[in-house]
């Protein structure tokens, strides 16, 4: 069977992005996200900034939304959403 090889900085990429969503978007600082993540403070500033250039931070946040929103509304205002997160990536 084959393995999976994945891409360590994609993998810390999207790490940036679930703990984002995690503490509901709003500000963090780099340190705050490095440390959060024990990651490099300039390996998390390079992937924020890239993060950022891109816009992927505010589209990722605003399509879970958009998710969460319409899990919602199709099971009712007294449905109670568990989300499982991916462990973040250690460096």
């Amino acid at each position: 069977m084959a393995t999976t090889k994945t891409i360590q900085s994609v993998e810390r990429a999207f790490s940036i992005l679930e703990y984002l969503q995690q503490c509901g978007g709003g500000e963090r600082s780099v340190k705050e996200i490095a440390d959060a993540l024990e990651l490099n403070k300039s390996t998390a500033f390079g992937l924020i900034n890239t993060l950022t250039t891109l816009g992927a931070a505010d589209r990722f946040l605003a399509y879970y939304g958009q998710m969460l929103d319409m899990l919602r509304e199709a099971l009712g205002p007294d449905c109670v959403i568990y989300v499982e997160s991916v462990p973040p990536v250690r460096p």
